[in-house]
């Protein structure tokens, strides 16, 4: 498992739009919470 500050760091090194990121990390976050299950 990535630690956040590893991961923060990593990402700061991509070139993503600002804009993009949240839904990176909304995406990843009802993923990894089985929300999207929850819809079906």
């Amino acid at each position: 498992m990535i630690t956040p500050d590893r991961w923060q760091l990593d990402c700061a090194k991509l070139e993503i739009k600002d804009q993009v990121l949240p839904k990176i990390l909304k995406d990843n976050a009802i993923r990894a919470l089985r929300l999207d299950q929850a819809r079906s």
